[in-house]
C-alpha cells in the first residue's frame, strides 16, 4: 500500500510536471506563432511598399515616354524652319533644273532638224547626180530621206509654286533690311523708346 501509495505519488508529480511542460510548450508555440504572423505582417507590409513602388516607377516611366515625345516633337518644331528653308531651295533649283532641260530640248531639237536638213540635202544632191543613172531596183531605199526626229519633254512639277533663286535672294534681302531697320539708333537717338 505504501508502495502504491509513493507510485501514485511519483506519478502525480509527473504528470503535474508534465502539465507544466505542456504549458510551457504551447506558451512558447504562441510565442513563435506571434513571432510568425508578425514576420507575415512585415513581408505583406514589405511586398505593398514594393508593389507601390513599382506602380510609381511604372508612372514615372510614361511620363519620360510622353517628355521623350514633347521632345521629339519640339525637336522637329526647332527644325522646321530649316527644313522649310531648304524646301524653297529645292524648289528653285527644280524650276531652275525644269528651265535648263526644256532649254536643252529646244537645242536638240533645232541640232537634230539640222543635221536632218543638211543629210537631205546630201541625199538628193546624190539622188540628182547618181542614182539617177542606177537601176530603179537595185538599191530601193537610196531614194529615202533621213526623218524628223521628235525631241518632246513632258511637263513634270507642275504643282510646285512658283518659287526661284531671284525671289529667294529677294525676299532674303527685304529681310535682313527689315532686320537692319529693326536694330537701327535713329540720329541722335539712343535706340531705347522714352518712358512715357
Amino acid at each position: 500500500e505504501k508502495r502504491s501509495a509513493s507510485m501514485l505519488e511519483g506519478l502525480a508529480r509527473a504528470c503535474s510536471g508534465m502539465r507544466d511542460l505542456l504549458s510551457e510548450l504551447q506558451a512558447s508555440w504562441e510565442r513563435r506563432q506571434h513571432s510568425f504572423m508578425q514576420r507575415l505582417r512585415e513581408v505583406a507590409y514589405i511586398q505593398s511598399k514594393v508593389r507601390n513602388v513599382e506602380r510609381q516607377a511604372a508612372l514615372l516611366e510614361e511620363e519620360i515616354n510622353v517628355q521623350r515625345n514633347y521632345s521629339q516633337v519640339f525637336g522637329k518644331l526647332q527644325r522646321l524652319p530649316k527644313a522649310y528653308h531648304k524646301a524653297l531651295c529645292e524648289i528653285a533649283r527644280r524650276r531652275d533644273f525644269k528651265t535648263r532641260y526644256a532649254a536643252q530640248g529646244d537645242h536638240a531639237r533645232g541640232i537634230l532638224a539640222r543635221m536632218m536638213e543638211e543629210e537631205n540635202v546630201r541625199r538628193r544632191v546624190f539622188q540628182q547626180r547618181y542614182g539617177c543613172q542606177l537601176p530603179a531596183d537595185l538599191f530601193s531605199s537610196l531614194g529615202s530621206i533621213a526623218p524628223a526626229t521628235a525631241v518632246t519633254v513632258s511637263e513634270f512639277d507642275v504643282a510646285l509654286p512658283n518659287i526661284d533663286f531671284a525671289s529667294l535672294l529677294q525676299a532674303a534681302d527685304l529681310s535682313s533690311g527689315a532686320d537692319a531697320a529693326r536694330h537701327q539708333v535713329p540720329p541722335g537717338g539712343t535706340g531705347f523708346s522714352s518712358p512715357g
